[in-house]
């Protein structure tokens, strides 16, 4: 296998290189590691078809990191997932999460997060905003689905779904468990988290108890944000700030908490209900010192509470009725730089205070198992009552015919299964019926063929669309919604009982996307016409012996080519170094960006974002006795282990130019079972 002679391509091909020995290798790794690649294949998973299947029948591309998987590779939070994620578009400026999925990239406002299969996403925004709110210490597992699912929900699944599982009486082991983490790095970050979790289960009835606090000093990029590197715009502006009194300051805090009682009415009837607080208070990251100083603070509170009831009859129908209802507040304050205004300027506040959203769903199953037949029919209704904005500086006047809205749904899938299960096929359809944009139907269907029973090949077809929300129809009353197809072929192979490996291809063509038409602020929302996306993604588990690993490669080519990496890679290994410790090594490498920024005379110009690599190593001891008490266990992490110097580009405007990764980091995390 000939290679190419840049760094990061290199060290890839020798991983894969790893892995193609691993694919000759038939020694099973089963009793050192917790799940067997076999045993993953057949994970049944919810999210992608509204009922449990096992990952290798699903009718779409679906990446899953498990709780071990957290554990082995130091991950501790939901971005760590997602950065490590075959096809995702990644960029962190140290405060809201950057990207998308598959060439669409932004602030995730086309992907749609579930918590246990219910919307998590923020409401006023209609998009997954990713801050300090999901810790990992109490989830079983994070599917990743690529490509558009509105058929079963709704609008906004527009290139992608996250659904994050937590951990409950039903699926995980009873006990209490603890966890404290410690983080310094290099460039001043400092991190300390609390966990705590009680599951508890016992007939008919089970209890499930998480709470969890984040205190977050990101990195001092005060140097950093005076460089032309940064930007060429208000540099004098921000040094003097700075020489003022007014330091570079990034403090965060996360705070989440989680209670989930299950009880079994009787054999076929179970009732579930719920409470899930998450609450995260941002510094505003690296971006903010560009339009505000250092007092800049995001406070954002989401409070969930849910009602699920399900029945299963003798011959395996369901019928399941889920009730939602969402409290959330989001606030900005912050100081704008303007010295002129006073020292320090007022203090200016952005509010909108508790928006509702009330969420009802009733779906009936039909598992018809003489016709190899399972058909779902579903109804919807959300009822979405906005806050309306108050700030200072606008009035968000405009809003007002958009503060109510009211969606109603019906929606149908239908999978049946031919030739003793060799040919499955899907067909999904779902009507929206909005009191704000009128009717939208959408499809999706797909085709797989088992070759054998660890072999299949996969013809995915999806549509979705997004709605504007209510900040780009603040800017824009116009706006129109916009929508998507995907066409996708999927090779998936498990040779023997070493390695698995998935191939997919896909084309993606989006219409009237949604784009804010920024200059040096935030400017007008318009609908820019169309965008392409062709992708590649290859991933490949393995076993061998006392190691295992993961690698994937992904390549896009978009029509739209800014902010989007064209080749990304990832690969993990870890060792059982004997009974009590393990290592294990992830690495990422992703090639060079092109973006949009200001150049020295305020023109727009195309500037050319390094390619960024990076190499964490992680310790990690087994369980060990922890005196009368419980069991303990210890895990040391070194992030950026090279403290590689790497950006990201700013998706969302010309200025910023890109914003600086974290460099070395340390952390030790002591775990407690009893």
């Amino acid at each position: 296998m000939r290679c190419l002679s840049h760094p990061g391509i290199s060290a890839a091909c020798y991983l894969l290189a790893l892995n193609c020995f691993a694919v000759s290798a038939e020694e099973d790794a089963n009793k050192l590691f917790s799940l067997s690649l076999a045993q993953l294949s057949e994970l049944k998973v919810t999210s992608a078809t509204k009922h449990k299947q096992p990952l290798n029948q699903i009718p779409a591309t679906v990446y899953i990191f498990t709780e071990q998987d957290f554990s082995r590779y130091g991950f501790r939070d939901l971005k760590d997932v997602l950065k490590y994620t075959c096809g995702v578009e990644y960029g962190d400026p140290h405060s809201w999460l950057q990207g998308g999925q598959r060439g669409f990239t932004g602030t995730w406002a086309q992907t749609r997060i579930l918590v246990d299969g219910r919307d998590a996403d923020e409401i006023s925004r209609n998009k997954a905003h990713i801050v300090h709110q999901y810790p990992l210490y109490n989830v079983k597992r994070v599917e990743v689905i690529q490509g558009p699912a509105s058929s079963l929900y709704g609008a906004d699944v527009f290139v992608g779904l996250i659904n994050i599982v937590t951990k409950t009486s039903d699926n995980s082991a009873p006990g209490q468990y603890m966890s404290m983490v410690y983080a310094r790095g290099e460039d001043e970050l400092e991190s300390a988290q609390i966990n705590y979790s009680w599951i508890h289960r016992e007939k008919p009835w089970g209890l499930s108890l998480h709470a969890s606090y984040l205190d977050l000093k990101d990195p001092d990029y005060s140097d950093y944000v005076l460089t032309d590197e940064y930007s060429y715009l208000n540099q004098e502006l921000r040094a003097g700030f700075m020489r003022t009194g007014f330091p570079y300051k990034d403090d965060n805090e996360g705070l989440n908490l989680l209670l989930n009682y299950q009880r079994e009415l009787s054999d076929s009837s179970q009732l579930e209900l719920g409470v899930d607080v998450r609450n995260s208070r941002d510094g505003g990251g690296i971006e903010n010192p560009e339009l505000i100083y250092s007092n800049f603070k995001e406070t954002k509170d989401q409070l969930r509470t849910y009602l699920s009831y399900q029945q299963t009859r003798e011959n395996g129908d369901k019928l399941s009725f889920d009730y939602q209802f969402v409290r959330e507040r989001t606030i900005y304050d912050f100081n704008l730089r303007n010295l002129d205004l006073g020292n320090p300027p007022p203090l200016l506040s952005f509010a909108q205070e508790w928006t509702h959203l009330k969420n009802y769903t009733l779906q009936y199953d039909i598992n018809n198992q003489e016709l190899d037949n399972y058909l779902i029919l579903g109804l919807n209704y959300k009822h979405l009552d906005q806050a309306k904005p108050q700030f200072e500086l606008s009035s968000f006047d405009a809003t007002e015919p958009f503060l109510e809205h009211k969606v109603k749904s019906l929606y149908v899938q239908d999978q049946q299964s031919f030739w003793q299960g060799k040919f499955l096929l899907t067909l999904g359809a779902r009507h929206d019926d909005s009191d704000l944009y009128g009717s939208v139907n959408t499809v999706r269907g797909a085709v797989q063929y088992n070759i054998s029973a660890n072999q299949s090949v996969k013809l995915l077809y999806g549509e979705a669309f997004r709605e504007p929300t209510l900040f780009e129809l603040s800017t824009n009353k116009d706006l129109n919604p916009s929508d998507i197809t995907t066409t996708e072929f999927v090779y998936d192979h498990r040779p023997n009982n070493a390695v698995s490996y998935k191939l997919s291809l896909y084309h993606s063509e989006a219409k009237n996307i949604i784009a804010e038409d920024r200059q040096s602020t935030d400017g007008i929302d318009r609908n820019i016409g169309k965008k392409e996306a062709d992708g590649l993604e290859l991933s490949m588990q393995w076993q061998l012996s006392r190691y295992q690993g993961f690698f994937w490669l992904n390549g896009v080519d978009v029509s739209e080519e800014l902010d989007v990496a064209e080749i990304k890679m990832a690969a993990g290994i870890t060792r059982i170094l004997d009974s009590h410790w393990q290592v294990s090594a992830i690495t990422k490498y992703t090639s060079e960006v092109d973006t949009e920024a200001f150049n020295e005379n305020a023109d727009r110009e195309i500037v050319e974002v390094d390619s960024y690599h990076t190499l964490d190593i992680i310790l990690k001891s087994k369980e060990f006795t922890f005196g009368n008490a419980g069991l303990a266990s210890l895990t040391a992490t070194i992030k950026n282990a090279f403290n590689h110097k790497n950006f990201y580009s700013n998706p969302r405007g010309p200025d910023p130019i890109k914003f600086l990764d974290q460099g070395r980091s340390f952390s030790l995390q002591a775990n407690f079972t009893f």
